[in-house]
């Protein structure tokens, strides 16, 4: 199972590299590399407490680029990132599993990839045009539906 959620969020990463070949792409990169490094030599809250690290490391790269260059993308990614860490301190104190944990912190970290890789901006365009054909009365998301006066 770890192997083929390693191997699902490096194609993504891998995609979104290709995408976007920005600093903000390639931190992640590296944050998950130096992830997948760690779970290879250390095992419960010693890992939990590295992975942390690791997110506040990116928290505080995306919170400067954001500063400096006022990326949206950036600033998204440093909350997703805060989020992360609060919910590895929650998981810990409430003595929460390590596989649901694990779980949430990779759905986090998923959710960053596709911000970080333009997906969120392409799919919320497509929506955009979508509900703009619909309203004109072409086809678009809500097109099939009929209009009443």
């Amino acid at each position: 199972m770890t192997l083929a959620v390693y191997s699902g969020i490096a194609l993504l990463l891998a995609w979104a590299l290709a995408r976007r070949p920005q600093i903000i792409t390639l931190t992640l990169a590296l944050s998950f590399v130096l992830a997948v490094l760690a779970t290879q030599t250390d095992r419960g809250e010693a890992l939990r407490s590295i992975l942390m690290g690791l997110d506040g490391l990116t928290v505080v790269v995306m919170w400067s680029l954001w500063k400096c260059y006022r990326s949206e993308r950036a600033a998204q990614i440093a909350v997703l990132g805060m989020l992360k860490i609060c919910f590895g301190i929650a998981a810990a104190v409430a003595g929460m599993g390590a596989a649901v944990w694990a779980s949430g912190n990779n759905a986090l970290f998923v959710s960053q990839v596709l911000i970080a890789g333009g997906f969120v901006n392409g799919f919320m365009a497509w929506l955009g045009r979508s509900h703009d054909g619909a309203r004109s009365g072409g086809g678009g998301l809500l097109g099939h539906l009929e209009r009443h006066p």
